[in-house]
């Protein structure tokens, strides 16, 4: 028995065969080349050329325009007590704050047992890795005042709410309540530095744009062939009714085409391609 995966299409090797490399890194190169936040006109450029090239490839495309439950980082910071300023990154969803004045501690990788054993209630929690929407619930679900994501050598644009989609009256609860940013590993290890002489307190600024706004949508339409005619519907004096068969292949019972009918004959294609290199577009 073959494992799933270890199943291949059998369509895939001549598929395969004509997916050129070259073209689909030209592709990435262009479409990478525009600054594609959700609602910008890089957005918009990068959609344009997405029409244009499956125009070309013979794709019915149809461009809309819908509202979308947008969030964008702006800004994000710490300010020490010596008034220097660490520049950060915040992350989509996150609330915004002009100064919230706190005290750091330090949790390491941020599991529930690391905000008990720290006494984090009430702090800033300086957490080791990529800010991630499991992490900052736990972190709030901990009572801290907001979250000091610390990640390596470059700052991730990341999404920090556990809301899949747009939110509806019975997730938007789930909206964060606490701030949060990220800072580079070297950021970090001073905070740390400072936090092994004494208490650190710090002040987080962050500034998110979170709010509905229009993007473009685009669906590509692929047609197939079209559904297959009952034999006996070709031959004079044969009723729809009499060719009919009770499985419903060609028809109902009562001899019309049926919709799953020809969903099976035509085979054709309908695809989404994705909307943008958002910074948290929620789908609708």
């Amino acid at each position: 028995m073959t494992a799933p995966w270890e199943y291949r299409d059998p369509l895939e090797p001549a598929l395969a065969a004509e997916v050129s490399a070259r073209a689909l890194m030209e592709h990435v190169r262009t479409i990478g080349a525009w600054e594609r936040e959700s609602g910008s006109p890089g957005e918009a450029q990068a959609f344009d050329y997405i029409e244009r090239t499956l125009k070309s490839y013979g794709v019915e495309v149809e461009r809309r325009e819908i509202e979308a439950f947008i969030s964008l980082p702006l800004e994000a910071r710490l300010r020490l007590p010596d008034g220097a300023v660490i520049e950060g990154l915040t992350h989509s969803f996150s609330p915004s704050v002009e100064a919230l004045e706190g005290e750091v501690v330090d949790v390491g990788d941020g599991r529930p047992e690391d905000y008990r054993r720290t006494g984090a209630a009430g702090k800033l929690a300086l957490v080791r890795g990529l800010a991630t929407p499991g992490k900052a619930w736990a972190a709030q679900q901990a009572g801290t005042l907001g979250q000091i994501f610390v990640v390596m050598d470059h700052l991730h644009n990341m999404i920090v709410t556990t809301i899949w989609g747009t939110p509806a009256p019975e997730t938007a609860w789930r909206l964060p309540a606490t701030p949060c940013l990220s800072i580079l590993g070297a950021d970090g290890q001073r905070l740390r530095d400072l936090l092994a002489r004494a208490p650190l307190r710090v002040r987080l600024t962050t500034r998110v744009r979170t709010g509905w706004m229009p993007i473009p949508h685009l669906v590509g339409a692929l047609a197939g062939p079209a559904p297959p005619t009952p034999p006996c519907w070709r031959s004079p004096g044969c009723s729809p009714a009499a060719a009919t068969r009770s499985d419903g292949e060609f028809g109902s019972r009562s001899g019309r085409v049926t919709p799953t009918a020809v969903m099976r004959a035509r085979r054709g294609t309908r695809t989404t391609p994705g909307a943008s290199c958002t910074r948290a577009a929620s789908s609708t």
